[in-house]
């Protein structure tokens, strides 16, 4: 349960830009559109958060900083995701190999040496998955740019935390 609690925040954002990004292509990007929960999306720019409730200075420095987390978030997870169009192994691999990293960091000990030797065992099947299925023997720039968009994700995570 604890890994699950470590990870559910993070893995539930990215999968959400991962579903917009194939639901919506460039538009996501352009538009700054995000699906909120399956079938309801929302254009980020025009979402508006009454922050009557806040101290003034608390709801302008919040307002500033998710201005600048939903950027960033389309810049450096949103955009790439358009422009890799994963397929749903690479999806799969994605969130798997995020929800390890961020378990073995979190959680230490044993969770630690499981996270590594299912990390392994990740990397291992997408490598079978790459040269047997997509006959994609030279797919390393796409797997580094999949891991930048895990490390880009959990970056604006934690700066979101750091605020909040």
């Amino acid at each position: 349960m604890q890994m699950l609690k470590s990870i559910w925040v993070q893995w539930k954002r990215l999968e959400r830009y991962v579903s917009t990004a194939q639901i919506f292509g460039k538009r996501m990007y352009e538009d700054q559109i995000v699906t909120l929960v399956p079938g309801l999306a929302a254009y980020l720019n025009k979402i508006h958060v009454d922050c009557a409730a806040f101290i003034y200075k608390k709801a302008e420095g919040m307002k500033f900083f998710m201005e600048n987390f939903n950027t960033r978030m389309m810049e450096e997870v949103g955009k790439p995701l358009v422009e890799l169009e994963l397929t749903s192994v690479e999806t799969a691999f994605m969130l798997a190999q995020m929800s390890w990293q961020v378990a073995g960091k979190e959680l230490q000990g044993d969770v630690l040496k499981a996270s590594e030797s299912e990390q392994e065992t990740l990397a291992n099947e997408l490598h079978i998955y790459y040269i047997e299925e997509l006959r994609l023997p030279n797919y390393a720039s796409r797997l580094i740019k999949i891991m930048n968009i895990i490390n880009a994700a959990q970056v604006c995570h934690y700066a979101f935390i750091i605020f909040t």
